[in-house]
C-alpha cells in the first residue's frame, strides 16, 4: 500500500519528500527489505529515505484530509461533527471517508459501511455521488 499510493522516484524538498520512519531495528530491517524488493521491480533508484523516528510533526491544516476537502458538504458534515481540528483529523469515520474519495477501497466496501459514517441525508447522498462516480476507478 505505502509504495502504490505516491511517487517514490520522486526527489522533492524535505518538506514533501518520501520517508519511512522506524521505532526499532526490526522496523528498520523490513523498511529497507521492502525498498529493496519495489528497486529490483521499478529498475531504478528509489528516493524514499528510511529513517528513525525522532519528532512527528503534522501537516499543515490545509493538508489535513486533503481529498475529502474536495467535496464541500462532506466536509462541511464532518467540520459540523468535528469542529476542533483535532478531533476531525483523529476521526476514524472522516480517515476511511478521505480513503474511500481518493479512490482507495471498493465502492462494495463503501456501499456497506454508509450507515457507520454518521452523516446526514445530504451527505449521505453526496458520498453515494462520489462513490458512483468513483466506481470505475477503484478496485
Amino acid at each position: 500500500m505505502f509504495w502504490a499510493s505516491h511517487s517514490p522516484e520522486f526527489r522533492g524538498s524535505r518538506q514533501y519528500r518520501s520517508a519511512i520512519l522506524f521505532h526499532d531495528d526490526r522496523q528498520r530491517q523490513a523498511a529497507v527489505a521492502s525498498k529493496e524488493r519495489r528497486e529490483a521491480v521499478s529498475g531504478g533508484e528509489l528516493f524514499t529515505a528510511i529513517e528513525p523516528l525522532q519528532t512527528f510533526t503534522p501537516a499543515e491544516d490545509y493538508h489535513q484530509k486533503y481529498d475529502l476537502r474536495r467535496h464541500k458538504v462532506l466536509l462541511q458534515a464532518y467540520q459540523e461533527l468535528y469542529p476542533e481540528l483535532e478531533d476531525f483529523v483523529n476521526s476514524t469515520a472522516v480517515t476511511r471517508i478521505n480513503g474511500y474519495v481518493a479512490s482507495h477501497g471498493s465502492a462494495e466496501q463503501a456501499r456497506t459501511e454508509l450507515e457507520l459514517f454518521g452523516l446526514s441525508d445530504e451527505a449521505l447522498d453526496a458520498l453515494r455521488r462520489v462513490i458512483g462516480t468513483l466506481q470505475e476507478g477503484i478496485p
